[in-house]
């Protein structure tokens, strides 16, 4: 089966594409919310009723602050603290404050901020396939992400899931730059250190319950640098910067920015619950973690209850034994739902339609996308077997496309030769 020769297609070219289509779509968002074509999905505002009703409370938290703005009044604009998080309805407040005139207080006012996380996603997740496997597969796997329809309904909404995605993709490829990139400036160390704190900050500030699981991947990029430093016997002082700045802003950034962490909300809550202060008195780490988590589930499904897509409702969290039993399970939901046999149910908000969509994307991305993925990714590698084989052609010759296939698939190549040869065993 041949596939598209995606390296002769035009990033920039790809990218206005994309972004047109995005315009486009809110454009086509803000009429049908203001004719009320489809009432139950989206209202006079442009806000997805049907599947993202948190946009609604982030845009009336937008609206206040952009009339703070209006009125000057910007130390209480700065100060405004409100229920749900405020950060990226701040950006959104300063387009009301300068848009709202022109083209309401809806979606499309949004629509600049959004624009730019949509396209910042797009950017960093080429520059991802692009990094580590080759210019066709960040063209192809960015192309896919532009044109994913949840994605892209999501994307026009007040929600702070792009931002939180843009950020940590941001993260991801400071991690990868500095396991694969042969050489690093003092510069080019210092410039990787500041995106990912950079990064690390806005995850702190837009999705504060992840920041565990960015911890987590902070320690795993450092062990995978270690790792890689031993098999190359060599010591990079530049690439240690990076990794040693990124390890202690994961830990001094929520001593800054205080509060906002899942443990942060969880203490807060012991301290006003006398059965739950009782439950975690005299437990060890392991145990208070178990019943943190157990907390944080009951809570996200007591504030949902009326969600209809809710799993595993019934089970109760409570020791470290119930965690790790339970997680089997967890990977298995985190995975593959939702499930089948859900895709033919009527969901609560979106209805019977909605669930055969979100059925139909997750039958392409388990099939689709990844048996396109693995062909371009095996594009790399054909070449080099190919190139070696040329007779009166020297690397020097090939076109620069060429050259830097050739030398991430070498890269790839001597990092994974100790492997084989059973040098880490």
């Amino acid at each position: 089966m041949r596939t598209p020769d995606w390296s002769s297609i035009s990033p920039l070219r790809l990218l206005l594409l994309a972004a047109a289509l995005h315009v486009a779509l809110a454009i086509a968002i803000a009429i049908v919310g203001k004719a009320q074509i489809l009432p139950q999905t989206f209202d006079s505002n442009g806000i997805g009723i049907s599947f993202a009703l948190d946009s609604a409370s982030y845009r009336d938290q937008a609206a206040y602050m952009a009339v703070l703005l209006r009125e000057r009044k910007f130390r209480e604009w700065l100060d405004y603290r409100a229920p749900l998080a405020t950060f990226h309805s701040r950006l959104y407040s300063i387009c009301f404050a300068l848009l709202g005139w022109l083209l309401g207080e809806g979606v499309l006012a949004a629509e600049p901020i959004n624009l730019f996380f949509y396209v910042a996603m797009l950017v960093l997740t080429y520059a991802l396939g692009n990094t580590v496997f080759s210019s066709g597969v960040g063209r192809l796997t960015a192309t896919i992400v532009g044109l994913w329809p949840s994605l892209l309904m999501f994307t026009t909404q007040f929600m702070r899931d792009p931002l939180f995605i843009s950020a940590f993709l941001l993260l991801l490829l400071s991690l990868v730059l500095v396991l694969i990139d042969r050489e690093m400036s003092f510069g080019k160390a210092l410039a990787h250190a500041g995106s990912g704190c950079a990064a690390l900050q806005l995850i702190l500030l837009a999705r504060s319950t992840m920041w565990e699981i960015i911890g987590a991947t902070i320690f795993l990029g450092a062990v995978f640098f270690v790792l890689s430093q031993f098999i190359r016997r060599r010591f990079e002082p530049g690439k240690m910067i990076v990794i040693g700045v990124l390890c202690v802003a994961v830990v001094v950034l929520p001593k800054i920015l205080a509060g906002r962490r899942v443990p942060d909300l969880f203490d807060r809550a012991v301290s006003t619950n006398a059965a739950l202060q009782t439950s975690v008195q005299g437990v060890s780490p392991w145990s208070r973690a178990a019943i943190q988590v157990g907390w944080a589930r009951n809570r996200f499904i007591n504030r949902y209850a009326s969600a209809g897509s809710n799993l595993d409702t019934d089970v109760k969290l409570q020791t470290t034994s119930d965690l790790i039993l339970y997680l089997p399970r967890a990977v298995e939901i985190g995975l593959l739902a939702p499930f089948p046999s859900m895709w033919l149910n009527e969901g609560q908000k979106v209805g019977r339609t909605g669930r055969l969509w979100i059925g139909a994307e997750l039958l392409f991305d388990r099939n689709g996308f990844r048996h396109r993925l693995t062909l371009q990714c095996n594009q790399p590698r054909q070449h080099h077997g190919q190139s070696r084989h040329r007779s009166g052609r020297s690397a020097e010759s090939q076109p620069s496309r060429q050259r830097d296939q050739l030398r991430r698939s070498s890269e790839w190549s001597r990092l994974r030769r100790p492997r084989r040869d059973g040098a880490l065993r």
